[in-house]
């Protein structure tokens, strides 16, 4: 499993999820096994944040330099490099085998939600995610609604919360 992976789903692990996204994601038609099998979770300023990003940085100190070179929006020279300014929930974004690979954040605008890509950009020596070309756009694999594997379907969306709802509500595998 890739530190990139390990890195975000501790994160997401010491975030939790608000009870108000948890509320919003079951009105799109997601169970609460299926919000917590995707690993969905809220960050905000207001919800004990600075101590999360304190104990992430305390289990992950030793990998610090590597984490700074690899994991986008997590640490910087050998510090936290992780600010929220306002509420916000994270989205994994996954690979064909279902590893973390970037978080993209949805937060609360004046009058709108808005999505953008979790990264250190434009912090100094903050790692930009760089996964691919652009920034606007990271393929998302789904996790499946089964763990049959099988099926031969393949889906285009708008973003990776739209995929996993209709993964989940159409049954594709």
């Amino acid at each position: 499993v890739s530190l990139r992976h390990r890195v975000y789903t501790r994160f997401g692990e010491l975030c939790g999820l608000s009870d108000a996204d948890r509320a919003g994601l079951r009105e799109r038609g997601l169970s609460d096994a299926e919000i917590d099998k995707r690993g969905f979770f809220s960050a905000s300023k207001n919800r004990g944040f600075s101590e999360i990003i304190k104990r992430l940085f305390r289990e992950f100190h030793n990998e610090s330099t590597e984490i700074a070179r690899l994991v986008p929006g997590v640490f910087r020279g050998g510090e936290s490099g992780i600010s929220i300014d306002r509420w916000c929930m994270f989205i994994n974004v996954r690979d064909a085998d279902g590893n973390v690979i970037a978080l993209q954040k949805l937060s609360d605008g004046p009058g709108s939600k808005e999505y953008s890509w979790f990264s250190s950009r434009p912090i100094p020596d903050g790692k930009e995610s760089d996964l691919y070309p652009t920034v606007k756009s990271r393929p998302h694999i789904a996790i499946p609604a089964s763990e049959d594997r099988s099926g031969n379907s393949l889906r285009f969306t708008e973003g990776p919360l739209k995929a996993d709802v209709a993964t989940v509500l159409s049954g594709v595998r």
